[in-house]
């Protein structure tokens, strides 16, 4: 289930405002995340990595970001580059304890 939300989310399938509202989005959407970087199933990387370079609410891209981590996946090395260099403080930190978790 959690790799079929996050593709959804991904591919802006699910319009926040037509199912759920923005705070139960934010937390499924996490959570999903999570979920996939504990999972460790390497289909998720390339949803996860369209979620970290969307524009969704921060929480929701550093759990991308953990998830990307957590898989430890090299295809997210160059997404996560960029997203160390986000708007956001806490995209930045997660991205950059990502690729720590990747490089090591």
């Amino acid at each position: 289930m959690g790799i079929i939300w996050v593709t959804l989310i991904a591919a802006n399938r699910i319009p926040k405002d037509s199912i759920i509202d923005d705070y139960l989005w934010i937390v499924l959407s996490c959570h999903a995340a999570i979920a996939l970087g504990k999972i460790g199933d390497k289909r998720a990387v390339d949803p996860l990595i369209q979620v970290l370079k969307g524009k969704d609410w921060p929480v929701v891209r550093c759990a991308a970001a953990g998830a990307l981590g957590e898989l430890g996946d090299k295809r997210a090395i160059g997404p996560l580059t960029q997203a160390s260099n986000d708007s956001e403080i806490n995209v930045r930190l997660a991205a950059e304890n990502a690729l720590k978790k990747i490089n090591n």
